[in-house]
């Protein structure tokens, strides 16, 4: 049975994350990278912050084939591995987008904090093969400066990383200087304090 982040190697700097090396069953990171690359239509976003195609996974029809990986169980898995490395309680809800980055694509410096009612998000890149000469690389940085960066992190296929979102999560994505990149976002959101 598959239980994601299950190997995962905790980290506390720049802030809160953890990154696992084989997210999804292998046959179920090809095909998903598959249909993102083969049979999704994109839709485009521009802004001064950043370039990239999106879809909200909600939006669209899921392959059979790749229904178990985004079913209800397997993110109700995935919510306890984040509350557990994390040591947090999240909502039930997930949500799921799914990034494409052609030439020229990136993302700023930014911490998602206070943007959204988001707490935790977990980020797996899809590619084939791609090297850091391409870019489209996910930094981790220690301030809001392009130049203070402490972690790139490598393209690997099926890599997944979990952070923790706050004031001084900064993190960007490089620009993408040739082909194509492909991530699965999961956005978690904090379980309401009882008063």
């Amino acid at each position: 049975m598959w239980v994601p982040l299950l190997g995962a190697k905790r980290e506390l700097k720049p802030f809160r994350h953890c990154v696992d090396s084989s997210f999804y069953p292998k046959s179920v990171s090809r095909r998903v990278l598959t249909w993102l690359a083969d049979e999704v239509n994109w839709r485009y976003g521009r802004t001064a912050f950043y370039e990239q195609f999106a879809i909200p996974l909600m939006d669209v029809e899921i392959p059979k084939d790749l229904l178990p990986a985004f079913s209800q169980r397997s993110l109700g898995l995935l919510r306890r591995q984040v509350e557990n490395h994390f040591q947090t309680a999240l909502e039930p809800n997930v949500d799921i987008a799914a990034l494409k980055f052609v030439q020229g694509h990136g993302i700023g410096v930014h911490t998602d904090f206070g943007e959204e009612p988001e707490s935790h998000r977990v980020v797996v890149q899809l590619n084939r093969g791609r090297i850091a000469s391409q870019g489209g690389e996910l930094v981790f940085l220690r301030t809001r400066r392009e130049t203070d960066v402490d972690l790139i992190f490598s393209q690997a296929h099926n890599l997944a990383i979990a952070f923790e979102i706050g004031p001084n999560s900064y993190h960007a994505l490089s620009e993408v200087e040739s082909g194509e990149c492909y991530m699965v976002v999961y956005s978690f959101r904090p379980l309401p304090k009882r008063a």
